[in-house]
């Protein structure tokens, strides 16, 4: 497929197709996306898991156990409904991977380091798929902006997406909404494509490109908004409404909602009679709802700080060159990019744009779909700069290397980061060290696991029951291992499970708190530092308590930034850039406390019997 470079009657300097080296880079900045993607899908696995990421893998586990959508049982078909958060391309995706290349359990008698890998292999599966798809945001971008600019301008353009910050977090994650803004930037250069070429490829081109971006994920709906545009501003008057080839991309879109949306077509009544019906003045899709009370203006916050994060140099270079551009066509100059061709991006973007600074629960990943036109822009800007007197191609250079290299070292380093062994991991390896294995009692908070093996009261109560304090995939996997094959010749260790929602609301006093702690004779306890626990009053006090009763004897990350939130990978930090560039590990910031005195009962039946909560 040929995008042309200009879309209005070019100027020579803008003519000519992009060099064999141009595409060459570009191929190498797609590599090095995909690397930095794809280096750190073992990160935190299998002890703890990406937010969401189990309303993906519950696809994995109903497309393995269901024929494709409409048949099967009821069982099956409310299942495929209650993993209806998310479109189901991403399931689907890894889905056949799956089956391509199948998941073998391991030996139950296998070394501990072969356990860790088995519990996580559904996300470590969806953090790969997300990591290749992803990755095609870079040649997305470079086409749109060939649009716009100069095949070199506009690799520019891709270099910026390749280093987003945003694009780089959510493209680790086993999560949907990177693919999808990859895919979104693949159907706004189809748009433009078509908008151009008016043939029946760009037709199929477009409709292909937005069936795929509609398939992974609901905010790319509005994608659609772009391929309508593209075909009313389209170079063919005469048959700009009769045109029987609009039916391609419609087709396409119809194809989409009956194989990634199988809930609009099975109904909440047909597969769950008691499901909640939707609340007046509220939008359903699936399950979820959205009311339209929550369109109240205060999304702007979430999205001027996701961007003054993550990508501070290619959002102010984007508003620059927008408030430019608008100048001069307010004014009636003389525009160097086709004004049609704008049209399109803007009718994706201002539309998107406005809904999500209108919503009052929109976070930083529904940002990065408008990233990829922010890098366009970015690039438009400094190439009209370039174009004036000596000092302003100066300055253009001067600018044009800080946009890469500033967020290209933070995100390098992060990726390094996402690679080593996160806080807990840490902890974990400094138990092995420094103390001896099932003797030594261990409390972790509630949401905190660690890649070590339990013992069996660290996984079941007394009368044989399953301990309901454990949420890792890591423990779940432990209790199952350990029915299977009670006599594991691997090491074990004394890890508790503190802090669970039930005990926090009890413990109002020191005193109940103290016989709380005393109840378990822990000798060490892992929780989180006093940052994150003051997001909570009730753990706020036990952090108090214990570091009023305990030595503190390691801290991971030794230096933090910022707000202390319990996010694994720094995304929750008020400036992201800083974060990845000063940070010394990744995982939820934590601290290892050592208890000055221990007493309490011995053995497990005494620990049960004086727990509060029992």
């Amino acid at each position: 497929m040929r995008f042309p470079m200009m879309l209005s009657a070019p100027r020579p300097s803008l003519s000519g197709k992009p060099s064999r080296l141009c595409l060459a880079l570009l191929v190498g900045l797609t590599l090095v996306a995909l690397g930095q993607r794809l280096g750190s899908s073992n990160f935190m696995l299998p002890h703890d898991r990406d937010p969401d990421s189990h309303l993906v893998t519950s696809q994995l586990a109903v497309f393995r156990d269901a024929p494709f959508f409409i048949q099967g049982d009821l069982f099956n078909r409310k299942g495929l409904f209650l993993s209806s958060i998310y479109p189901h391309l991403l399931g689907r995706v890894a889905h056949l991977v799956d089956q391509v290349v199948p998941h073998k359990l391991p030996d139950p008698n296998a070394a501990l380091d072969v356990h860790l890998k088995s519990p996580a292999h559904d996300e470590r599966l969806l953090r790969r798929v997300v990591a290749i798809l992803s990755a095609a945001v870079v040649p997305g971008t470079f086409a749109m902006a060939l649009h716009f600019v100069p095949p070199w301008w506009a690799l520019f353009a891709a270099g910026l997406s390749t280093f987003s910050l945003l694009g780089l977090v959510l493209g680790s994650m086993a999560r949907p909404h990177a693919p999808a803004a990859a895919l979104v930037s693949l159907t706004l250069a189809a748009a433009l494509y078509l908008r151009r070429e008016n043939s029946t490829r760009a037709f199929a081109l477009a409709g292909l490109a937005c069936a795929l971006a509609v398939g992974s994920l609901h905010n790319a709906l509005a994608v659609v908004l772009a391929v309508l545009a593209a075909v009313l501003l389209r170079d063919a008057p005469a048959r700009r409404f009769t045109d029987m080839r609009v039916l391609l991309p419609v087709g396409f879109f119809g194809l989409s909602l009956v194989a990634f949306w199988p809930f609009l077509i099975l109904g909440s009544e047909m597969v769950d009679p008691h499901a909640v019906k939707p609340a007046a003045g509220a939008l359903r899709i699936g399950h979820e709802q959205v009311l339209l009370s929550e369109f109240d203006g205060s999304g702007v916050r979430a999205v001027l700080a996701t961007l003054r994060s993550f990508e501070p140099i290619t959002a102010l270079l984007a508003f620059a060159a927008a408030a430019v551009w608008t100048w001069r066509l307010v004014r009636r100059k003389h525009l160097k990019t086709e004004v049609k061709s704008a049209a399109v991006l803007a009718s994706y973007a201002l539309p998107y744009g406005a809904v999500i600074m209108a919503f009052n629960q929109t976070s930083q990943r529904f940002v990065l779909p408008l990233v990829p036109v922010l890098c366009c822009l970015a690039a438009w800007g400094l190439r009209e700069l370039s174009l004036g007197r000596r000092i302003y191609r100066n300055a253009t250079l001067a600018l044009a290397t800080c946009a890469l290299v500033v967020p290209a070292v933070a995100g390098c380093r992060w990726a390094w980061l996402r690679s080593q062994p996160d806080s807990l991991t840490k902890v974990a390896q400094w138990f092995q060290a420094n103390t001896e294995r099932a003797r030594t009692r261990i409390g972790l908070h509630c949401t905190f696991d660690l890649p070590l093996a339990r013992t069996e009261s660290g996984l079941f109560l007394a009368d044989g029951q399953r301990r309901y304090d454990i949420y890792s995939h890591w423990g779940k996997y432990q209790q199952q291992l350990f029915r299977a094959v009670p006599k594991w010749p691997g090491e074990r260790w004394s890890l508790f499970a503190v802090h669970g929602p039930k005990e926090l609301k009890t413990l109002s006093s020191d005193a109940e708190r103290e016989a709380y702690y005393d109840s378990w004779a822990l000798e060490y306890i892992v929780m989180p530092t006093a940052g994150g626990a003051a997001l909570h009053p009730a753990l706020q006090g036990a952090h108090s308590f214990v570091a009023s009763r305990a030595d503190l004897v390691q801290r991971f990350p030794q230096r933090i930034d910022g707000a202390e939130l319990l996010g694994s990978s720094g995304e929750d930090s008020s400036n992201f850039l800083r974060f990845a560039l000063t940070t010394d590990c990744l995982g939820p910031a934590v601290e290892l406390y050592r208890f000055r005195q221990h007493s309490g009962p011995t053995s497990f039946q005494g620990l049960e019997a004086k727990r509060p909560d029992k």
